[in-house]
């Protein structure tokens, strides 16, 4: 695979989805001005709800921008309309101190989910306890890790044919 094309592909979508919104935006809106268009409001309203949805998964920053923007628009804004975004600064700080995973994470640490694939009785491969490596005041590891197997890709078992050289004499 073509890193370079591939990253070349992703900035190409990201920007023309960007271009599209804007032009949505602006139709919406009847208007552009530079402080409304620039402002550090579009920067860190992303960032925000990435960070409050739960940015290690795809759902997460969906459920994250339809909660925060929701929440700005319809409730901080009414309360403050000069300074509400002091009010997402301190909601994105209390996230990250309180839930570091998100809020997708905390419903799934109330309802448990199954996942795909994973058995309940699975044993472990490895088991170490007591285990813990210091470096000064910091501990790197637990007390406790655990390995266990995964469902292998079966693309990764399949023998590879070797290609003959076309240099060569056989």
């Amino acid at each position: 695979m073509n890193s370079l094309l591939l990253k070349a592909l992703m900035l190409f979508l990201s920007a023309f989805m960007t271009g599209v919104m804007g032009a949505f935006n602006a139709f919406y809106i009847n208007f552009l001005e530079p402080d409304y268009a620039f402002s550090g409001l579009w920067t860190m309203l992303p960032i925000v709800a990435a960070i409050f949805g739960g940015y290690r998964t795809i759902t997460g920053p969906l459920i994250g921008a339809v909660v925060v923007y929701l929440a700005d628009q319809l409730v901080f804004k009414a309360l403050m309309p000069i300074g509400h975004q002091i009010v997402l600064g301190a909601l994105l700080g209390a996230m990250i101190l309180f839930s570091p995973e998100g809020l997708l994470s905390m419903f799934a640490k109330r309802v448990p989910w199954p996942r795909a694939g994973a058995s309940p009785k699975r044993p472990a491969m490895l088991e170490l306890h007591d285990i813990s490596v210091r470096f000064g005041g910091l501990q790197a590891l637990g007390r406790r890790v655990a390995f266990r197997r995964g469902r292998r890709d079966r693309r990764a078992r399949r023998p590879q044919r070797r290609r003959q050289d076309p240099r060569s004499s056989t």
